[in-house]
C-alpha cells in the first residue's frame, strides 16, 4: 500500500500537481490549469487540460477522432465527458491508436 509520503496512486497530491503543470508545459497547452481545483480533487478542473491535450495538442489526433464519430469539439461538460470515455474504452481496447498517432504532436 502506498503511503502519502512514496507519490503512489494515493499519495502525494501537491507532487502529483506539480508533475501535471510540468507535462502541461512540455506539451505547451494554450491552457491555464486551476491548481487550487487540481489540487482539491475537483473533476472540472481536469476538463480544460483534456481538452487541450486531445483537440489542439494533436492535430492529427483531433482529425482522426472526428473522422471516426469521436465528436469531442463544442460539447458542454457532460457531452465532452462522454466522448472521452469512449476515447478511454477505444484505447483500452488498443484498437488503431499507435505510437505513430501519438508522435504527430502538436506545437514545436
Amino acid at each position: 500500500m502506498a503511503s502519502a509520503s512514496t507519490g503512489g496512486s494515493t499519495g502525494d497530491v501537491k507532487n502529483n500537481v506539480m508533475k501535471l503543470l510540468r507535462e502541461i508545459q512540455k506539451m505547451k497547452l494554450q491552457v491555464t490549469p486551476n491548481v487550487q481545483g487540481l489540487a482539491l480533487g475537483i473533476p472540472s478542473s481536469l476538463l480544460p487540460i483534456l481538452h487541450s491535450a486531445l483537440m489542439h495538442y494533436s492535430l492529427p489526433l483531433a482529425s482522426w477522432l472526428s473522422r471516426h464519430g469521436y465528436e469531442l469539439y463544442g460539447k458542454n461538460d457532460l457531452r465532452f465527458l462522454e466522448g472521452m470515455y469512449k476515447v478511454r474504452t477505444l484505447c483500452q481496447s488498443g484498437l488503431l491508436i499507435t505510437a505513430g498517432h501519438r508522435r504527430k504532436s502538436g506545437p514545436n
